[in-house]
């Protein structure tokens, strides 16, 4: 497994609050939901960091997702969320850092 980041142009500048709810239920039903931590932060397969897990924070720049997964599981799941996405919120979303 491995240590990997990604920031998408999701951010307060792009959305509204109709969009954050979107984002919300995309959370929800993407795979390997969890839940939200005590602080509020998504995660996707564990809370536990020492594990597989995803993670997403909500920045100023955009929604930067903190991942401990195998490189090709994370690369789909990634895929199908920006994919996903997307489609549910009328914008391209993409990868900041490309």
């Amino acid at each position: 497994m491995k240590k990997n980041h990604i920031t998408l142009n999701i951010s307060e500048h792009t959305m509204d609050a109709e969009k954050w709810n979107i984002l919300d239920h995309i959370y929800k039903t993407s795979d390997g939901w969890v839940g939200y931590s005590k602080d509020s932060i998504p995660y996707w397969f564990s809370m536990n960091e020492k594990k597989k897990y995803i993670c997403a924070s909500a920045e100023m720049h955009g929604l930067v997702f903190d991942v401990f997964m195998k490189e090709e599981k994370w690369n789909n799941w990634i895929e199908e969320f920006i994919n996903y996405s997307s489609k549910m919120l009328g914008f391209k979303v993409v990868d900041m850092e490309e």
